[in-house]
């Protein structure tokens, strides 16, 4: 199937986005954080390659899948619980993904809440990340490409040098803020509201001046 590359459609998501939408997604997400149950341990999930962008656990994220696997990958993760591994490709141009080194070492594990179904035959799906997942091996033999790894469980982390660091941490993000960044004020607010050290770190991720491999290098 021809399409437009998730660069191409993925630069015009948040425009295309009017209230109602974006109404509709906070609530699919609110469903599903009530039945969320995460996996642990290994496991094979659908896989959506992902390029340029890199998915962080608790994010919440609408992508816009085209490829013919990646469709057939978001159809058979909605099918079935609805989770589903979003692991960026070492290559954006790349199109076809037939090998596992062809992907990062480290994904995410996410939960689709919500699928939409384009009229041009790609897909939007909001998905939510939920944990970190290590790549093992893939299969490519189906429909969807399967992704075999383990589910990184988020170790607990606390004393007195972690909550220092923290506090530095919610003090750059409100400077980052305040002094005029393209990120929403709200930014701040949540930053201070953050008790867990894994989860303000990955927030971090979330600011437009950082590249790629450096989101890449923080999920690692």
């Amino acid at each position: 199937m021809s399409e437009r590359t998730e660069r191409e459609i993925q630069a015009d998501l948040d425009e295309e986005l009017n209230e109602e939408e974006q109404l509709a997604i906070d609530e699919a997400v609110a469903a599903s954080d009530d039945e969320t149950v995460v996996p642990r341990g290994r496991g094979s999930f659908p896989l959506v390659p992902l390029r340029e962008i890199v998915i962080f656990p608790e994010m919440v994220a609408p992508l816009k899948v085209g490829r013919d696997k990646s469709v057939a990958a978001i159809r058979a993760a909605a099918a079935a619980g609805g989770w589903i591994a979003l692991v960026t490709q070492r290559e954006p141009e790349q199109e076809e993904i037939t090998s596992v080194d062809q992907l990062h070492a480290m994904g995410t594990l996410a939960k689709i809440a919500q699928v939409v179904n384009l009229p041009d035959g790609t897909l939007r799906a909001v998905v939510q990340g939920q944990r970190r997942f290590k790549v093992k091996s893939l299969d490519t033999t189906g429909a969807a490409l399967m992704l075999k790894g383990t589910i990184v469980e988020t170790p607990e982390v606390t004393g007195v040098e972690v909550e220092a660091l923290m506090r530095s941490v919610q003090a750059q993000v409100e400077t980052y803020v305040t002094s005029g960044a393209p990120v929403p004020p709200e930014a701040a607010v949540a930053a201070k509201n953050i008790s867990d050290p894994g989860l303000l770190a990955d927030m971090t991720a979330y600011t437009p001046d950082m590249t790629t491999d450096q989101r890449q290098e923080l999920l690692e």
